[in-house]
């Protein structure tokens, strides 16, 4: 099991630094391109080539028995219902499906999104219009030393564990003070710890729930706001529809 902390600080060290350096981009310019839910990653696509059809040879006889069709149908796995089970597969949901999330969470506009169905990894990002406020929703499904999925289905969960705690050392280890609260939605129980002022002006809150046996982690960025409800409700709005598009992909 990973270490506490060894999740979230690089990010917290990156900070996405939207910001205090790259908020003077554009947004999307530079983002990977989004991948297509309904092509597995690594699958490529080709052409058919029209090719004459082979002359058939006759099969010469044999005393070895023909199989019944309920002995053929029993060698299908997939017909049989048997066969190795799709490990990206958990509650219906595949790392494809979460591009399917909303395009927009609270005031913020999708800017990106990828997924990879390999290290069963999709992290979407999310914008203000006027760049004062910025998100990153990373979902992750967990697996166990010998690659077998390990779904996460209640808070506590080894990686949830870690993972909240996680977020409390990033924080810390840059000496910040952290409020730790719970943001509730009709269908999440969200974890939550921000950090005010991490850079020059900026908020900086990290909150984590599950869904579909995956981590789903946020990371949100905002111009300092002195009041604190005011501040909440940002997120918890955001929290809100991200849970709805969560709960509308089964």
């Amino acid at each position: 099991m990973r270490s506490p902390g060894s999740r979230f600080t690089p990010l917290a060290l990156t900070a996405l630094v939207v910001l205090a350096g790259c908020a003077s981009d554009e947004p999307g310019a530079g983002d990977d391109p989004v991948v297509d839910a309904s092509t597995p990653a690594g699958v490529e696509t080709a052409t058919p080539v029209p090719s004459e059809e082979p002359s058939v040879e006759p099969e010469e006889a044999t005393d070895a028995p023909v199989p019944t069709d309920e002995e053929a149908a029993s060698d299908d796995p997939e017909d049989a219902g048997q066969g190795d089970a799709d490990p990206d597969l958990i509650d219906g949901v595949r790392t494809n499906d979460f591009n399917r999330l909303p395009q927009q969470l609270g005031a913020l506009e999708r800017i990106s999104s990828q997924t990879d169905p390999q290290t069963h990894v999709a992290v979407l990002e999310y914008m203000a219009p006027d760049q004062s406020a910025r998100s990153q929703v990373r979902i992750v499904l967990p697996t166990n030393a010998d690659g077998s999925a390990s779904p996460v289905t209640s808070d506590s969960h080894d990686e949830f564990v870690v993972g909240y705690d996680s977020m409390i050392d990033a924080f810390e280890g840059q000496g910040h003070d952290v409020i730790e609260r719970t943001a509730s939605t009709p269908s999440h129980e969200w974890w939550c710890a921000e950090a005010l002022e991490t850079q020059n002006g900026v908020d900086h809150a990290l909150c984590q729930s599950f869904a579909h046996g995956r981590l789903v982690e946020v990371q949100h960025l905002s111009v300092a706001e002195a009041d604190a409800a005011a501040r909440n409700d940002r997120v918890d709005e955001l929290l809100a529809d991200l849970s709805q598009g969560l709960v509308g992909l089964a």
